[in-house]
């Protein structure tokens, strides 16, 4: 095949080109071909050679014009062009949606409902696809399954989906947004292509009303100040009547604007999804920028309502980080430390930089300076470090015997509590033991016999014995306030085998058992309406809580709140008990004129005998 206007000295192309093409530009099938197409020049000035034959532009044999008409011409740059028109088809429109059903139009929570559309395409549907909006809230995706070929072809037939509501859902009417593609990628009512104006509609009633987001309470980095591989915690008290879905932030610059050093998700630490603190832990790179970060909270709930995303329930509640190279997040030190000793005498102790040293029983579970203070004062004693690596005594005294851990803390607050530096407190072997006071019973006491008449006129001056006062100091942590304990969650506190109990009298037991709280921590057992405290116990590693408590004898018939409550956190569960009268107070014998004359007699007699014994003495 030669090619004309060849010019002298042109670099030649002997080229045997093989063309595997699985779609023309129309888009119709070309089965593959190969031509010899001899030497071939790129061409300069901008003319364009072609070869085949033709005049101006060449067929390339094996194709044939009678079904493709292709043609292929070598550009000035040396490119190869196919052109051609085929027996392909010109459709760009989208699927047409004739129609759009939901069966039935009204449902409530747990109902099935069935979305219908009837849909055909010349070259045939893809797929068909819908929405659910909201009339206020906005799309909310409560049906997700795929529509299927349900009758006819994909040329013309029906699309439909099953979907069964949840049972929270929010109360409404819902536009159903039809959407659908053809085999050719066309779509209709989307992308911004083949727009039409059809919809669906539902309604849902019976579910809830609610359409606010989220309450974020609180956010808290710990620590606020950090560098470069420091590990912060961000956490976020969050409360939401149908439950919380999941809990967000984001950290701001100041000046540089949002940059994702933590990027770790939120998850649920303690409480429950209606009333609980979101938290994450990140641990910053190595190379981060220095300066103040606002850390940006939102929520969403279960029904898709958000809290400060979306332009929907803002707030300007904001936490804060800052970061610096230089920051001292560095614990201190225990470079020493007696490890046993007995009661009432002092822990030696050295530390590697100015703060404090605290001795904590080695139960309590602490992560945090604050925390301390909240233990009760017989489990711990601190003393201040003023200078480094000299001796700092810790006292005991008043500390019961048995194992105590070491913490230092420096000025910035940076916590140490090294796992060998365990002290062993012992009793005194030189203090005499004083005797054990019976704690009082709860049982109702038996009652005594009387003396004798030799009893009664026995001459012994023997004073009775009189137990020595304890002088074990009580375990005390401040109580809360009435108020406090009406803000705690409202949820089950008694055990399965007691929720169902009776109404509860004064001395009766019930076994409590409530989760959700941080492991180890001291929890108190409440009775209110005024706060009174029934007992102390620590939650488990579980975070679970259960415990024995008996019900003061002296308590008042009527409603009363039962709460299981933290110091450290002011978190806890309340619920209202109904407590009835005491049998034994309504069986109580009568008295005044109706006792038994019986009884004056033999107590007159009792009389007289004893005035016959002393007079007999007395002679």
């Amino acid at each position: 095949m030669p090619v004309r206007s060849q010019p002298s000295g042109s670099l030649y192309l002997s080229l045997r080109i093989a063309l595997s093409i699985a779609v023309a530009a129309v888009g119709a099938p070309i089965a593959s071909v190969s031509a010899d197409v001899g030497a071939v020049a790129p061409q300069s000035g901008g003319v364009s050679s072609t070869f085949g034959g033709g005049d101006g532009i060449a067929e390339v044999p094996g194709l044939g014009t009678s079904n493709y008409g292709a043609a292929m011409t070598i550009t000035s740059t040396g490119r190869i062009v196919v052109t051609g028109d085929d027996d392909g088809t010109d459709d760009v429109n989208g699927p047409v949606i004739e129609s759009v059903t939901v069966e039935p139009a009204s449902a409530g929570p747990g109902d099935t409902v069935v979305l219908s559309m009837e849909v055909s395409d010349d070259t045939g549907v893809e797929g068909a696809y819908f929405s659910l909006t909201h009339s206020t809230e906005g799309q909310l995706n409560y049906c997700t399954s795929p529509m299927s070929l349900a009758s006819g072809s994909v040329t013309d037939g029906v699309w439909s989906s099953s979907c069964t509501l949840p049972d929270l859902v929010l109360n409404g009417t819902y536009e159903v947004y039809p959407y659908a593609k053809d085999v050719l990628g066309a779509w209709t009512n989307m992308n911004g292509q083949n727009l039409i104006p059809l919809r669906g509609s539902l309604t849902i009633d019976g579910g809830t009303d609610d359409v606010n987001g989220p309450v974020i309470e609180s956010v808290t980095v710990e620590p606020a100040s950090a560098g470069p591989g420091d590990t912060v915690v961000l956490s976020m008290e969050v409360s939401d009547d149908t439950g919380v879905e999941g809990a967000y932030f984001s950290l701001t610059h100041s000046t540089e604007g949002q940059l994702n050093y933590c990027t770790s998700p939120m998850s649920l630490a303690s409480g429950s999804v209606t009333d609980g603190v979101w938290s994450s832990s990140c641990t910053l790179p190595d190379l981060v920028l220095n300066g103040t970060y606002e850390v940006y909270p939102y929520a969403k709930d279960v029904l898709g309502a958000w809290t400060n995303m979306n332009g929907q329930n803002l707030i300007p509640l904001r936490g804060s980080l800052t970061i610096d190279d230089s920051v001292d997040n560095t614990p201190p030190v225990i470079v020493t430390a007696t490890t046993s000793l007995e009661a009432g005498q002092n822990v030696v102790v050295q530390v590697s930089e100015p703060g404090t040293v605290y001795l904590i029983v080695s139960s309590a579970t602490v992560n945090q300076v604050s925390a301390i203070s909240l233990l009760p004062t017989d489990q711990w004693r601190s003393a201040e470090v003023g200078t480094a690596d000299i001796d700092v005594e810790v006292g005991t005294t008043d500390l019961s015997p048995g194992e105590y851990r070491l913490y230092a803390a420096d000025a910035a607050g940076n916590l140490a509590a090294p796992e060998e530096m365990v002290v062993t407190v012992v009793a005194d072997s030189t203090s005499t033991t004083a005797p054990t006071t019976p704690a009082p019973s709860t049982t109702t006491p038996t009652t005594l016999p009387l003396p004798s008449v030799d009893q009664a006129d026995s001459t012994s001056t023997t004073a009775p014995t009189t137990p020595a006062p304890s002088t074990t100091t009580p375990t005390t942590l401040p109580l809360p306030s009435v108020d406090q304990i009406a803000e705690l969650i409202l949820g089950e506190v008694l055990s399965p085998s007691n929720a169902n109990a009776p109404e509860l009298i004064p001395g009766s037991t019930v076994m409590l058992s409530v989760s959700g709280f941080v492991a180890n921590e001291t929890i108190q057992i409440l009775l209110a309406s005024s706060p009174r405290l029934l007992g102390m116990t620590t939650a488990d590693s579980a975070g679970v809580v259960t415990f024995e408590v008996t019900l003061p004898l002296d308590v008042l018939a009527g409603s009363h709140t039962l709460a299981v409550y933290s110091p450290a956190s002011g978190h806890g569960v309340r619920r209202t008990i109904e407590v009835g009268h005491s049998p034994a107070s309504a069986t109580l014998p009568a008295t005044g004129s109706g006792v038994p004359w019986i009884a004056f007699f033999m107590l007159a007699c009792g009389i007289a005998i004893l005035a016959v014994r002393r007079r007999r003495f007395q002679a």
